[in-house]
Order: structure tokens, then sequence, then C-alpha cells
């Protein structure tokens, strides 16, 4: 669990501050002391930080606030370790249609945080749009899926695609 019980798939993600990914050691040649590590704090992570509908929480404990940073990175982080739960690539895509859904706004951005009563609408390139791309693009690499028109701006062909 991330400090204070926010959203620890960046943790998952990084072993320490270096921002040094771990990931790639999952279920290659490594030491096997860190497999029951990563499975455990897996484990938690995917049965605390994401509700039946597909949204990402920010605590384990609360529903909100939800912000899109941890649901790109969730995305990121169950397509990295999809050979630790068969049912990983069908959350990841349960979350990217709850982000375009609810969070994906008029303006063709995604808001940075939603609370129970508002939502922050400022576009950070930086926290928000980047990391959405990341997480589309890790997404549209890593799944199987096609995209029918891969030369529309539309947004809707990637979202209709999956």
């Amino acid at each position: 669990m991330g400090r204070r019980g926010h959203n620890s798939g960046l943790t998952i993600s990084t072993p320490d501050t270096t921002s040094v990914r771990c990931i790639p050691f999952v279920g290659t040649s490594r030491p096997a002391e860190f497999e029951p590590c990563i499975k455990r704090g897996f484990a938690f992570y995917r049965n605390h930080f994401f509700r039946e509908d597909g949204a990402v929480r920010y605590f384990h404990d609360r529903d909100y606030p939800v912000d899109i940073h941890c649901v790109a990175q969730s995305i990121i982080t169950l397509l990295a370790l999809r050979n630790l739960d068969p049912g990983n690539v069908p959350l990841a895509r349960s979350v990217f249609r709850w982000a375009m859904k609810y969070m994906w706004d008029d303006r063709a951005s995604f808001p940075i945080r939603s609370f129970r009563s508002y939502t922050n609408q400022i576009s950070y390139m930086r926290w928000a749009q980047a990391w959405m791309l990341l997480a589309m693009s890790t997404f549209l690499c890593e799944s199987d899926m096609t995209v029918i028109h891969p030369r529309t701006h539309d947004s809707t062909a990637f979202v209709q695609a999956c």
C-alpha cells in the first residue's frame, strides 16, 4: 500500500523513488525472493483499489477523489502484471471504458481529479494528459486489439474498438 493508503500502482511498478521499473522482472528470470512480495502487494492492490464499475480508487478504503493519474497508472500496472491474473486485461479495459465515460470531457481532455461534489477541470499536461496518453498507448500495444480506423483523429474509434 502506498503512503497514507493512496493508490499504489506506481509503487508496485517501481522498487524505489528512482522510478526504475521492476515489472519486467515479474515472470522472468530473477531472484525468486521477490515473487511472493509482488504477488501479495498486487493482490491487495487489485482487491482494494478497483470498484465493480471499473473506477479506480485513490485511497484503498474510499471512492473519492478519483485521480486521472491513478487511473492511467492502474491501466499500465494491470497490463504489466497480466501474467499474475487472467482478469487483468479485462479489468484494464473496464478502467479505460470508465475513464472515457466519466472523466473525458467536452474539451477533449481529462480533468486531473474528481471529488464527490465537484471536479477539478484543470487540464494538466504532465499529470493528466500525458499519463492517459501513455496508458492508452500501452493498452493498444499490449492488448490484441486493433483499431478499425487508425487514421482518424476521432477518439471514438479507439473507444469503440475496446
